[in-house]
């Protein structure tokens, strides 16, 4: 009988029950457990990495921190990641208002319904349709663009230049529940626009189109013919471009939402 306690069976070895462990599995469970505190180490880097604390301030803790200090480093990732959850969360809010709008082109396009337009803020970007050249102004649409969805392209004709000749200036757009997002809103080129009774219609801008106002007459015809007249500046929301619907199989076309004030 072989001395590590197996019976042999032909070219067969067949471990006796109770018989001794196995040299090798022993020895490489002691060769783990003699490098355990550099194995823990090793993990607690990782687990700190993981929790997106910089590298080098990872290593600074597992090479010996004060608690207070691994503590406060975890409070100011613990802020962090609240705030991406925060941020992932209003994208989800985006994509569910934008599947919705995207749902009604067929029910709302050149059709008009009476609803409150949300609270929003919009930023002002061009004056007669130029880009505003300030460092101030450049500063906040890049804030701005950096938080899309989150924030809107959007339009806005004034009252008394709706017409043939309408000029849409374009701008962004966000609702005021998600204001937390920006540094600030006391600016110049931001302006808070209340709730307010308006009808609410969508607009198929044809790759064709010439100008943005024939594309809201049918809109308009349809206020009037309803004793409705506009009593304030539209504002529009962009909810697709260059999209093939139903509508216009042929024309791909972009769709804009646009609140038009009747109180």
């Amino acid at each position: 009988m072989p001395p590590d306690g197996r019976v042999t069976t032909g070219n067969t070895h067949v471990r006796k029950k109770g018989g001794a462990p196995k040299r090798k599995g022993r020895e490489k469970w002691l060769q783990i457990l003699s490098h355990f505190p550099e194995l823990q180490r090793g993990i607690q880097l990782r687990n700190y990495i993981k929790l997106g604390i910089p590298i080098r301030q990872a290593a600074k803790i597992v090479a010996g921190a004060d608690i207070n200090g691994i503590d406060a480093a975890l409070q100011r990732q613990k802020r962090e990641i609240e705030k991406k959850v925060d941020k992932n969360i209003a994208f989800l809010r985006a994509i569910a208002r934008q599947r919705a709008w995207l749902a009604e082109i067929s029910e709302l396009c050149e059709k008009i319904t009476i609803e409150d337009r949300p609270p929003l803020y919009r930023l002002t970007c061009t004056n007669n349709r130029k880009a505003l050249q300030s460092k101030d102004a450049r500063k906040f649409i890049g804030e701005w663009t950096g938080l899309l969805p989150i924030t809107m392209l959007s339009g806005l004709a004034k009252k008394e230049d709706i017409g043939p000749d309408n000029v849409v200036e374009p701008g962004l757009a966000i609702f005021a529940g998600e204001i937390g997002f920006l540094s600030t809103v006391n600016s110049p080129y931001i302006t808070y626009y209340h709730p307010r009774r308006c009808v609410k219609t969508i607009v198929r801008v044809s790759g064709h189109a010439r100008d943005y106002y024939s594309m809201t007459v049918p809109s308009l015809k349809l206020m009037e013919a309803n004793g409705l007249r506009v009593t304030g500046d539209i504002l529009s929301i962009s909810i697709a471009n260059k999209v093939v619907t139903r509508i216009a199989p042929e024309d791909p076309s972009d769709y804009v939402l646009a609140w038009i004030p009747i109180d």
